[in-house]
């Protein structure tokens, strides 16, 4: 394997089978014989993983439409939801895909992969009442 190469898991304990993604690191694996290999997911997450676990796929990365300035944008950070306004987008330093600055409603100010918000919506819209 190669660093570059689009992967597929299909077996081992760790990484969910069918996880797809790009390879960024290869190395020896100090768990065994052969390469280990560490992986950008699709999803945004990064994996770990035996190279003996993983096939070449041809399946490209999809692409990823970060949300524009001023969107409203919902995500979730170390297991509690948040939701604000994005005041910056652009892409990652490293890795595939964007990131993207949000001013949260808390107001604190939190960075985001773009792959982990959705569109949220605004509040002031939810108060109106219908047009009758």
């Amino acid at each position: 394997m190669e660093k570059g190469a689009r992967v597929r898991v299909v077996r081992g304990r760790k990484v969910p089978i069918g996880t797809v993604g790009t390879v960024f690191w290869v190395g020896d694996n100090p768990y065994g014989d052969g390469q280990r290999l560490g992986i950008e997911g699709d999803d945004g997450e990064t994996y770990w993983t035996a190279g003996k676990n993983c096939e070449v796929t041809e399946e490209e990365a999809p692409e990823i439409e970060p949300p524009e300035k001023g969107a409203r944008v919902a995500f979730e950070e170390d297991g509690e939801a948040h939701e604000g306004e994005v005041f910056w987008s652009g892409p990652a330093k490293s890795g595939n895909g964007f990131r993207v600055g949000v001013r949260c409603d808390d107001g604190e100010t939190r960075w985001v992969d773009a792959r982990k918000c959705t569109l949220a919506a605004d509040p002031a819209e939810e108060d109106e009442p219908p047009p009758f």
